[in-house]
């Protein structure tokens, strides 16, 4: 091969094309190495990056980055219309090379496993008149009911069809549709539901080969690592199983939330904080690092609009797998039960039968049976103290219940209904009953 022809398109792949890397996919395509007379000389075939470029009459380079062409002269220098076909080829795969990022990578082996669920909840509607008028207008059926359709997302992670999701996608659910990236669809079946971490796992029946994704270690995540989330965002316009890919990095790790929605509680522990974009639809979907394992389920944003401003949260994927385990070897995830019901901040003008000026946390209702009435806290209490540490707001006591396991002990000091004398009691953590 032409010496002066390899090492101006190995220059000019390595400056203009790919860097250095393409370079070397250029020279392992065309069969180039160093010459006898370099290798007598002890140079290798590379040191010819060294040597000048030849450049046109105009002062441009010889080579046309965008079309490829190579100019007249080079073919006029012993160059077969062959070679030129080889050159092209080379550059192409240089340049195709260089396309495919770990990003790329990445999203290719978890996008078939990412499906869309679609969910129709039955929604009692009742007017302004009470429900008696609302009976009597539906001719003695109990209140008038309305399909609502929802929808949100979702990933495979077993070949026997066990998907994980969000609660607050499916937990209310009446009928649900599981559609994969390759069309086909699938009756889902709700297996359990942990409202408190807004967690689902969903089965379905396949007939045939799952795509299903890799779970990784959500405790190894890096601030700062480039991240992937997949879902069917606004699924209903766009009408299309194939999922949406948006990337960002993670923003921060650790970040714990609580949320009252629809009167169930929801705390978000350790969340992963990433500016990926998610968007409604999104929720139950994949956060995959690049190495293509799901790190995270999505699950919420912050945000004034409702729609994506960078600031996105998704669901440890190591809290996923606790609940995963537990359906597997129990049938069911276990959730922890204290059976304090309703709990409210002391204000103001709240006066404990004789305890005054001590803010605390009302306890407002408690299970009949529970763990709660089982350590002596009955309605009325007046909590100030938990495992030692003082308690003076809601959340704080809604934090520290909503993290405990089951079997856990918690110390818990109060006063008692029409009682100003300071007591502790030992609260054991059970296991929810069934049916709550």
């Amino acid at each position: 091969m032409n010496r002066r022809i390899a090492s101006w398109l190995i220059s000019i792949l390595a400056g203009v094309v790919v860097g250095g890397a393409g370079g070397f996919l250029v020279l392992q395509a065309l069969g180039s190495g160093p010459s006898d007379e370099d290798s007598r000389a002890g140079r290798s075939g590379f040191e010819a990056l060294e040597e000048p470029v030849s450049q046109d009459t105009s002062g441009r380079l010889g080579f046309d980055a965008v079309s490829g062409e190579v100019p007249p002269y080079a073919a006029a220098s012993g160059s077969s219309a062959e070679f030129q076909e080889e050159v092209r080829r080379a550059i192409n795969q240089a340049l195709g090379e260089g396309r495919r990022t770990a990003i790329v990578n990445a999203t290719e082996r978890v996008h078939g496993a990412v499906v869309t669920v679609f969910v129709i909840e039955r929604i009692r509607v009742r007017s302004l008149f009470g429900s008696l008028l609302d009976d009597f207008l539906s001719f003695g059926t109990p209140g008038r009911e309305y399909p609502h359709r929802g929808l949100g997302s979702g990933v495979i992670i077993s070949e026997d069809g066990y998907i994980l999701t969000n609660d607050h996608v499916v937990g209310n659910a009446d009928n649900i549709t599981v559609r994969l990236a390759d069309g086909r669809e699938f009756e889902g079946v709700v297996i359990d539901t942990d409202p408190r971490l807004d967690l689902a796992i969903l089965k379905i029946d396949p007939q045939e080969d799952l795509p299903i994704a890799e779970l990784g270690d959500s405790s190894d995540i890096m601030i700062g690592e480039w991240v992937i989330a997949l879902g069917n965002p606004f699924g209903f316009m766009l009408q299309d199983p194939q999922p949406s890919v948006s990337v960002g990095v993670v923003s921060a790790v650790g970040r714990s939330f609580i949320t009252v929605s629809e009167g169930k509680a929801r705390y978000f522990p350790s969340t992963i904080q990433t500016d990926a974009a998610i968007n409604p639809g999104n929720s139950g979907g994949p956060l995959v690092n690049t190495l293509g394992e799901v790190v995270g389920i999505n699950s919420f944003i912050l945000s004034q609009s409702g729609e994506s401003v960078g600031i996105g949260f998704a669901i440890p994927i190591n809290q996923a797998k606790k609940a995963l385990d537990q359906v597997r070897i129990f049938g069911h995830i276990r959730r922890a039960w204290t059976g304090l019901l309703r709990t409210d901040d002391n204000s103001w003008y709240y006066v404990n039968q004789g305890v005054r000026n001590e803010r605390g946390i009302v306890l407002l209702d408690v299970e009949p049976e529970s763990p709660a009435e089982l350590a002596g806290l009955i309605q009325g209490a007046l909590i100030v103290g938990v495992n030692e540490r003082e308690v003076r707001r809601n959340q704080e006591l809604e934090a520290i219940l909503l993290k405990a396991e089951i079997g856990d002990t918690i110390q818990i000091e109060y006063y008692p209904y029409r009682s100003n004398r300071k007591r502790t009691t030992v609260l054991t953590v059970d296991e929810e009953p069934r049916g709550k």
